[in-house]
């Protein structure tokens, strides 16, 4: 079994931000390489966002995510194998 490194769940979490913009649901695939393995994380998910008001202006910002189906593969040379992600240490990188 493969373990997660951070280094991953970040990357993970910077493309997730990066497709799910100030959307409230989300569906698809997020595909990338991470060293010499390929990483591939289909989800379904609903995106709560907060509003701040600062002096430079509002941001919204990430409240949480509610997953409504996920999986994470690995394949390392081709073969597939099996991994420990945790989409609760995901949800770390992100909120």
């Amino acid at each position: 079994m493969y373990t997660i490194p951070s280094s991953i769940y970040e990357k993970a979490a910077q493309n997730l931000c990066d497709q799910v913009g100030s959307s409230s649901y989300f569906s698809g695939t997020i595909a990338f390489t991470h060293e010499d393995i390929e990483c591939r994380m289909v989800l379904s998910l609903i995106i709560y966002h907060k509003r701040i008001e600062m002096p430079e202006g509002r941001v919204e910002m990430i409240e949480d995510l509610v997953p409504v189906w996920w999986e994470f593969h690995t394949e390392i040379g081709g073969e597939e194998i099996l991994n420990d992600f945790d989409f609760a240490i995901l949800k770390e990188y992100i909120i």
